[in-house]
């Protein structure tokens, strides 16, 4: 893989992980790696092998999806939106809004192909042979 490559998916993992310690640690980045004993040049080299297997296994998911003709339409992404906003009660409004903001479309799109692909995988391991779409969609917005 392109070192650029590689490099692009330890940033996103990066930022997850920021967004993460933000979210459950309650505190600023800086001070959870002095708490580590680590600079942020040595926190991004212990995941590089973890941002190249994830950007590998993306790439492998991508080419399945396009070999196996598995897509993801429009309504299939309305669904899991208001499925996941549904689950936030009064907050649905929020969460709603913050799911239809293009990033966060994108995230919803590649889990719901995530998903498909995975079932794909599946039905051939159990030589299922061919499995319609609308199958696999249903099932994985069910699951």
């Amino acid at each position: 893989m392109p070192p650029a490559f590689v490099d692009d998916r330890l940033k996103d993992l990066i930022e997850d992980v920021k967004q993460d310690i933000k979210d459950e640690e309650r505190m600023p980045f800086d001070e959870w790696l002095k708490l580590q004993g680590k600079t942020e040049e040595q926190f991004c080299e212990d995941y590089r092998d973890t941002a190249k297997q994830r950007g590998l296994k993306g790439l492998v998911m991508r080419q399945m999806a396009s070999a196996e003709g598995v897509l993801v339409s429009d309504g299939e992404i309305a669904t899991e939106v208001e499925f996941t906003a549904m689950r936030y009660g009064q907050r649905q409004k929020e969460v709603r809004r913050l799911l239809q903001q293009e990033e966060t479309r994108s995230t919803v799109k590649n889990n719901i192909l995530t998903n498909k692909v995975l079932l794909r995988m599946v039905a051939i391991a159990k030589g299922e042979g061919d499995v319609p779409t609308e199958v696999i969609a249903t099932e994985t917005t069910s699951a």
